[in-house]
């Protein structure tokens, strides 16, 4: 009957620990989850990002020559205006 009885309070320990491990492991799978979920979002921030790099590097070049091309001209604009006219 004492075995009987330590047997039981053994079993209840064991019930409890197994139910506290199953909390404890489903709490594990959610952060699991939450954590794919996080990982998922950022790759897809990441993309956007780079496609946005991306468009700025074009737009930069761009913006580059059109720059290069108003330096151009407004230096021939500046080496005619200072050119002797031979007018006076």
């Amino acid at each position: 009957m004492i075995l009987e009885g330590a047997l039981a309070v053994l079993l209840l320990a064991v019930i409890a620990m197994a139910w506290r491990v199953e909390r404890r492991l489903a709490a594990i799978r959610n952060a699991e989850s939450g954590l794919r979920a996080a990982v998922t979002e950022l790759a897809q921030t990441t993309e956007r990002a780079q496609a946005a790099i991306y468009g700025l590097r074009v737009s930069a070049d761009q913006s580059g020559k059109d720059l290069q091309t108003k330096i151009d001209e407004a230096r021939q604009l500046a080496a005619r205006l200072t050119r002797p006219t031979g007018l006076r």
